[in-house]
């Protein structure tokens, strides 16, 4: 990009300026990764329009409103045209706006497009690179688009701003959980009545724990889960509910089954219970009762923190572990609760390498649809595979719990999934 345009000129001038890192950044960008498109009154990037075409200032405006108009900080999550950044500025009381970059390159091409220098030379603004942060600063407004364009350099913390952006659609869906799930609470209490709490589950040989989720990578470690429950000092092996159907298929046998909900009766379709009659079902009280009464082994009934049992812990109380949105949660939980000193994760690829979605055996699941998904993560090589947004809220609440466990080592079994935040690749072990 020349630097010959007198509005990128004066744009940089004030970057290098006050921010000289950032401005070294753009240096070393490559701008071939986009595509620029103008419009009237906006750009499309990559096939996304950056903002309103019909009235940015009202959009920028509506964008605004998350934020107190008595705030004296706020932060901004993407630049997009600059007019966020403006009309939050606009407020008297605003005495510190960080302003997130998350895609240089982009944020090249607005300099050179439009002349910013009036906000950018504003003393309140602290200009920030996405990259560079890993948690969300309240309050703030974002500029969806550019979420959608953040580089590979910017992913976790664009995941973090979209949870946060969906949180009162979530809470919503977990107050909405209590209705719809009663009535299967309700057929179950029998068995919460009965079931024993995971503090009488007992467990031995906690020092290194495998934990089997069932993604496509699963199926690169049946020869190693074979071998290690041959040996005479065998490791515990803790699998969510979908992970059984491939597990048995290769006559490996799990410790511990985790269960969270209703749908675990369909991963389980054609599975013989009795395979299972020194496994261990760890369960929810959301699960189809069919599961627990044919389940051949001990049971131990758990609840998660939350709205949604907590009158039933008054009557029935048992241990709590956490959940937030996946299955997987509350199985390494439960092996972090009894002592684990190493978790080792396989199958927990939060998206679908080589577009499958499921490891080998697990024949309920369609993955054909998924191979041009428009969500991605990257994988442990930096490369990006696709998912679906709500595997990226897994992903990433689990990295938030990995990096409160500090007395852990977690291990991530493939390069293949997606790159963990706080584990070490198995390779390295």
């Amino acid at each position: 990009m020349s630097t010959t345009n007198t509005i990128l000129v004066n744009n940089l001038k004030v970057i290098e300026q006050r921010w000289p890192d950032m401005r070294k950044k753009f240096d070393v960008v490559d701008l071939n990764t986009l595509s620029i498109e103008v419009e009237s009154n906006t750009l499309i990037v990559n096939g996304v329009q950056l903002t309103s075409n019909y009235d940015r200032i009202a959009e920028a405006e509506m964008q605004a409103q998350l934020i107190p108009m008595d705030s004296k900080v706020a932060s901004v999550y993407g630049v997009g045209l600059g007019d966020l950044c403006q009309v939050l500025l606009a407020r008297t009381k605003l005495e510190k706006l960080h302003v997130h970059i998350f895609n240089t390159g982009l944020f090249l091409h607005v300099l050179n497009a439009i002349d910013h220098t009036c906000w950018l030379t504003d003393e309140r603004v602290m200009l920030v690179s996405a990259s560079e942060m890993n948690e969300v600063n309240l309050p703030f407004a974002a500029v969806p688009a550019e979420l959608e364009l953040a580089d590979n350099s910017s992913a976790q913390l664009r995941d973090r701003v979209v949870l946060e952006l969906d949180n009162e659609f979530i809470s919503r869906l977990h107050r909405d959980d209590h209705i719809l799930f009663k009535a299967s609470i309700n057929s179950n209490m029998a068995f919460i009545q009965q079931d024993a709490s995971i503090d009488e589950l007992i467990l031995s040989n906690m020092t290194r724990v495998y934990i089997a989720a069932a993604g496509p990578t699963l199926s690169e470690h049946f020869q190693r889960l074979q071998q290690n429950q041959a040996s005479d000092k065998a490791k515990t092996l803790i699998a969510v509910d979908a992970a059984v159907k491939p597990l048995l298929s290769h006559n490996i046998i799990p410790d511990i089954v985790v269960s969270a909900d209703h749908a675990a009766q369909l991963t389980l379709v054609g599975v013989d219970l009795a395979k299972l009659k020194n496994s261990a079902l760890v369960y929810f009280p959301r699960i189809s009762p069919e599961l627990i009464k044919n389940w051949p082994s001990k049971r131990f009934c758990v609840y998660s923190s939350g709205p949604l049992y907590k009158e039933l812990d008054k009557k029935y109380p048992k241990e709590k572990l956490f959940v937030s949105g996946s299955v997987i949660h509350p199985a390494i939980d439960l092996a972090v609760l009894k002592g684990a000193t190493e978790i080792v994760l396989l199958g927990a690829d939060f998206g679908f390498p080589n577009n499958q979605t499921h490891a080998t055996g697990q024949t309920i699941f369609n993955s054909e649809h998924y191979a041009e998904s428009s969500y991605w993560v990257l994988n442990g090589k930096g490369e990006r595979i696709s998912t679906m947004l709500n595997y990226r809220g897994y992903l990433r609440d689990l990295e938030r719990y990995i990096q409160s466990q500090p007395q852990v080592n977690f291990i991530n079994g493939s390069v293949e999934g997606a790159k963990i935040a706080g584990t070490l690749p198995l390779s390295a072990r």
